[in-house]
C-alpha cells in the first residue's frame, strides 16, 4: 500500500468519525438539546428570544390534537394546512397527530414529544401548578401559552319532554358525569361542589364515555348528561335532533361559586336557535381550548407560527365554525395563569397589543 493510499484511508476514517459524531448530536427539529439549558433567554435587540434552533433552515414541527371525532383534530389539521401551504415563505412544516387528548398533549409537550398542542384550559392550569389531575407530580413549569382558540361552553342536556328545567330538579334522577379523567368528569366535579351535591342525591350516577353516554341517553337510560365541546358540535347535533335533547341553564350564582376555585372559567352561553329545543339563549359557563407550547422552543419559531396563523385571520376562522368569533384583540388577558411564550408576546406587540 503506497503512501497516497494510506493518507486517503486516514482522511476517510476521520471524515466518518466526524460525521458519526454529528449524527449522534443531532437535535429533534423544534426543540433544544437535552444538554442545553432550558431557561428562556433574554430577548435580543430585535425582541426575539435567543435562537434555540437553526432558523435559517426549514423546521418540522409536531402538533397534538385529540380524537378525530372531536373539534381539536379538525382545528389542528386546519392550522397545519395553513402553515404547510406557506412553507416557502415562513420555512415551517407542521405534522398533525390525533392523540388521546389534552392530558397526553400536555405531558408530550413537556417531554419534547410534541412541539405544539391544543388542550383544555383547566388541565393546562392544573399541570402548570401540579394540582388536580396532575397532583403528586412536579409542576410542569416548561408549559407556555400562545392563545385561547375558542370557547367550549358546558352543556347540561336532558330529554326535551323531561320535567327537569333547572339544576335543582336533578335530585333523584339519573345523571352521567363522564369517565374518570375526561372533561365531562372535571366539569361535573365543579358542578357537584358548587351545588353541594352528593352521589346519594341521585337515583344513579354513571361514568360513561361520550359514545356510550350518547347511546344510553338516546335509549332513555339516563335523565341527564354533562359535556363540554366547541360549538357547533356533531355530538350536540345528534343528541338534540335525533334524540330530542334540550339544554338547561347554569345560573350565574353557580358559575360564581365555580369561579372561586377555577379562575380560568368564564361566563358563557349556547345561542338560541342553534339547537331545536332551545329557541332562547341558554346561560352556562365555558372553558377555553388553548394552543400551548414549551419554553424550550425558539422564540423565533413561535413568532413565525403566530405570523402564519394569526396573520391570515379570515382563513383561520374558516377552519371550523368554533373559530368564527376568534379575535386577536381578545388574546390579551389580565392573567393567563400560564406564562406566554416570548415568541407569542413579540408577535402580539408587533400587532400593537400591550402585553
Amino acid at each position: 500500500m503506497n503512501m497516497y493510499t494510506r493518507k486517503t484511508i486516514c482522511l476517510l476514517c476521520l471524515f466518518f468519525l466526524f460525521y458519526t459524531y454529528k449524527l449522534e448530536a443531532k437535535v429533534v427539529p423544534g426543540t433544544v438539546s437535552p444538554t442545553q439549558p432550558a431557561n428562556e433567554a433574554a430577548p435580543s435587540s430585535e425582541g426575539l428570544d435567543t435562537k434555540l434552533i437553526n432558523t435559517t433552515t426549514k423546521v418540522n414541527l409536531t402538533l397534538g390534537t385529540a380524537s378525530e371525532s372531536g373539534v381539536f383534530y379538525p382545528v389542528g389539521k386546519g392550522i397545519s394546512q395553513m402553515v404547510n401551504k406557506r412553507n416557502i415563505e415562513y420555512g415551517l412544516r407542521f405534522i398533525t397527530y390525533s392523540t388521546s387528548g389534552s392530558k397526553y398533549n400536555i405531558h408530550a409537550i413537556c417531554n419534547g414529544e410534541l412541539d405544539f398542542a391544543i388542550s383544555r384550559y383547566d388541565l393546562a392550569y392544573e399541570a402548570y401548578r401540579g394540582v388536580g389531575n396532575f397532583e403528586n407530580q412536579e409542576p410542569l413549569s416548561e408549559l407556555r401559552y400562545i392563545a385561547t382558540l375558542y370557547a367550549m361552553p358546558i352543556g347540561v342536556i336532558v330529554p326535551n319532554k323531561s320535567d327537569i328545567h333547572q339544576l335543582e330538579d336533578f335530585k333523584g334522577k339519573r345523571l352521567n358525569i363522564g369517565n374518570p379523567g375526561s372533561g365531562k368528569r372535571s366539569v361535573a366535579n365543579m358542578l357537584f361542589k358548587a351545588m353541594n351535591w352528593k352521589n346519594s342525591d341521585f337515583d344513579r350516577v354513571t361514568g360513561l364515555a361520550t359514545r356510550e353516554m350518547g347511546e344510553v341517553f338516546c335509549n332513555s337510560g339516563i335523565d341527564g348528561i354533562v359535556e363540554l365541546l366547541g360549538i357547533p358540535a356533531v355530538f350536540y347535533d345528534k343528541i338534540t335532533h335525533e334524540c330530542q335533547g334540550r339544554f338547561i341553564p347554569i345560573p350565574s350564582k353557580v358559575v360564581l361559586n365555580i369561579q372561586r376555585d377555577n379562575p380560568f372559567v368564564n361566563f358563557g352561553d349556547i345561542p338560541g336557535g342553534m339547537y331545536p329545543h332551545n329557541p332562547e339563549t341558554v346561560a352556562t359557563f365555558q372553558i377555553g381550548a388553548v394552543l400551548l407550547t414549551s419554553r424550550r422552543l425558539s422564540g423565533d419559531v413561535v413568532l413565525r407560527v403566530c405570523q402564519t396563523i394569526f396573520g391570515h385571520i379570515d382563513e383561520f376562522r374558516k377552519i371550523h365554525p368554533a373559530l368564527k368569533h376568534f379575535n386577536l384583540n381578545n388574546v390579551k388577558k389580565e392573567n393567563t395563569f400560564i406564562p406566554y411564550h416570548n415568541g407569542a408576546i413579540n408577535y402580539y406587540r408587533q400587532q400593537g397589543l400591550t402585553m
